[in-house]
């Protein structure tokens, strides 16, 4: 189990999705969308990863992680990838912001899964691989190819596990 995995099989804290039960009375997790896989809804979600408002929250999202990693000094200024550690800690945040009893030693196996796969292979993660990583996530979150919902999905999360430090700046 991942984190993305457990995500889409729980409900989110902070936003009312109605326990991710929709109105069939069937768990999200348990659902399977197959006009979300057909050719043309594939390749609408693709374009919706190159959309300029996805584009710039996932910006956020890298420029978010890279600050927090200066800050607790695990990187200088001209470090431009993601490592392990800090990478680890960003998605127990996103764990516990969505699932609803949090489990450290859970959440630490299923980040260390999730780095295996987003970084394949690699000592640390480049904005590509982490941007890819981020949207798979809201991928999944998504009922729809809608670039709305993906933006509204990645700025609720993002506001809830960053912390404002200035009026543009996050960590």
């Amino acid at each position: 189990r991942t984190v993305r995995t457990l995500l889409t099989a729980a409900r989110m804290k902070r936003v009312d999705t109605s326990k991710v039960v929709f109105e069939d009375g069937v768990a999200m997790w348990q659902q399977g969308d197959a006009s979300l896989y057909t050719d043309e809804a594939v390749h609408k979600r693709a374009a919706v990863r190159h959309d300029a408002a996805v584009l710039k929250l996932l910006h956020l999202w890298w420029e978010t992680a890279l600050r927090s990693m200066r800050r607790s000094s695990q990187a200088g200024d001209t470090d431009h990838s993601l490592s392990k550690e800090e990478y680890v800690g960003m998605m127990k945040k996103i764990y516990k912001v969505m699932i609803d009893e949090y489990d450290e030693e859970d959440a630490l196996e299923c980040a260390e899964e999730d780095w295996e796969k987003d970084a394949r292979g690699s000592n640390t993660l480049s904005r590509e691989l982490f941007c890819d990583a981020i949207f798979e996530l809201a991928d999944i979150w998504t009922r729809t190819c809608e670039r709305q919902e993906y933006v509204d999905f990645l700025s609720m999360l993002h506001e809830a596990i960053a912390v404002k430090v200035d009026d543009d700046e996050y960590v």
